[in-house]
């Protein structure tokens, strides 16, 4: 599942709905300890969230829209044709992607801010999470 910055990753999109989403990754929903807490406004699988700008109690509302992703280290997502588990803090810092230039933040993050992508660093230098938002054009 490649990462397309300001669309997407795999064939999941900004503005699908959840029943869209389901369609693609399934219904089985997998919580792991990565993942944090109050999850209501998303779908979450095992190396991937799928956000939601709406939500009950429960569940994202079926007419609310992907706005976000987080992934964690995951060997089948990629991001620049690497999969998440192989990129470094230092690979990810000289990258460019699509004109863009990877900054350091104050906390070590390394983000695009152009694209809508950062990622986050375990004690090794390597990713554990990665969050994208889209951005508007």
């Amino acid at each position: 599942m490649e990462i397309y910055p300001n669309k997407g990753i795999g064939n999941i999109k900004f503005g699908m709905n959840p029943q869209d989403v389901k369609e693609i990754m399934g219904s089985d929903l997998v919580y792991q300890e990565w993942m944090g807490g109050n999850l209501n406004d998303t779908l979450f699988y095992s190396d991937l969230i799928v956000g939601f700008n709406d939500c009950d109690g429960d569940e994202p509302l079926p007419n609310s829209r992907v706005v976000e992703f987080r992934a964690n280290a995951s060997e089948r997502i990629k991001f620049n044709g690497v999969a998440l588990a192989k990129l470094s803090r230092t690979e990810l810092a000289s990258m460019v992607v699509k004109g863009s230039k990877a900054v350091v933040d104050k906390n070590q993050d390394v983000i695009f801010q152009d694209l809508g992508v950062s990622f986050g660093f375990n004690e090794n230098g390597s990713v554990c999470i990665l969050e994208m938002w889209q951005q508007n054009s």
